[in-house]
């Protein structure tokens, strides 16, 4: 970790299943103190996620009725052999990276 205004990679400890398109990082300890106002923050300008599409080999399907909410991971067998046959040939178009800006939340 480095208080530099520079690229930095950090490695997710294990893989990460990303439903409906947010990936939420958490920043942990404190960078800049502001003097305007005494608070403290932390500066991005942009974050940066590479992985694999799960479609249309994965789908995800929300159910509504309340107070229920649940979630439902569907599994196309014959996509998931296509795409591990991609991969397995060099020929692997899903692999994606993203340059996204910030949008904080508080």
């Amino acid at each position: 970790w480095q208080q530099e205004n520079q690229l930095q990679r950090f490695k997710l400890p294990e893989p990460v299943f990303c439903i409906g398109g947010y990936l939420q990082i958490e920043l942990l300890g404190r960078v800049q103190q502001q003097a305007a106002d005494g608070r403290y923050y932390i500066c991005m300008a942009h974050v940066q996620a590479i992985g694999c599409r799960l479609s249309p080999a994965f789908c995800v399907e929300f159910s509504e009725p309340e107070p229920s909410k649940t979630v439902s991971l569907k599994y196309n067998s014959e996509e998931f052999v296509r795409a591990m046959e991609n991969i397995s040939s060099g020929h692997n178009n899903s692999l994606s990276t993203s340059l996204l800006p910030v949008t904080w939340w508080c």
